[in-house]
């Protein structure tokens, strides 16, 4: 009894995390039937760490984000702000938080404006804070062959100013 239990957790838990990687969850929560197995499958991949997505598979190896911060003061004049990353520890930290970063809209937002806080914390006389984040582009084998390399495309933007 306890190994067919525990045998049907196991493969439960495998399902929920197929449906996360296969991209079938995304398919069920547009479906209204699929509804609420779509929200118990949103909710035990946040408790799993399974809604990662998996990006390190291929097909769906995705390009790096960038992100860029540049603060203006009160006379326009405009300087690069980065997160300080005197270390390959925190380079590691922070390139994985641009992974949680581009997970949902809402998730994008918090982040940008948690960093602007610390950049216009950091700098007085800053005014205003504007964060544009670019994610590489990654051109298959075949366009390689013809030529076309990795390329930056806009992913996200937005500004925020000392009130």
């Amino acid at each position: 009894m306890t190994r067919r239990v525990l045998g049907g957790v196991a493969a439960l838990h495998f399902l929920l995390i197929l449906a996360v990687v296969t991209h079938a969850r995304a398919a069920m929560a547009g479906r209204r039937a699929f509804a609420p197995l779509a929200a118990a499958s949103d909710l035990y991949a946040t408790l799993t760490l399974a809604n990662r997505n998996f990006g390190f598979f291929a097909p769906d190896v995705g390009g790096d984000l960038v992100v860029r911060c540049v603060l203006v003061d009160g006379t326009g004049r405009r300087r690069p702000w980065s997160f300080p990353a005197s270390n390959r520890e925190l380079q590691i930290r922070f390139y994985s938080m641009t992974g949680h970063f581009a997970q949902e809209g809402d998730t994008m937002d918090l982040f940008a404006r948690s960093w602007a806080v610390r950049a216009l914390n950091e700098n007085p006389d800053a005014t205003r804070v504007e964060i544009d984040v670019t994610q590489h582009e990654i051109p298959t084998m075949a366009e390689y062959r013809r030529g076309r390399r990795i390329e930056e495309r806009p992913f996200y933007a937005t500004s925020f100013e000392r009130r």
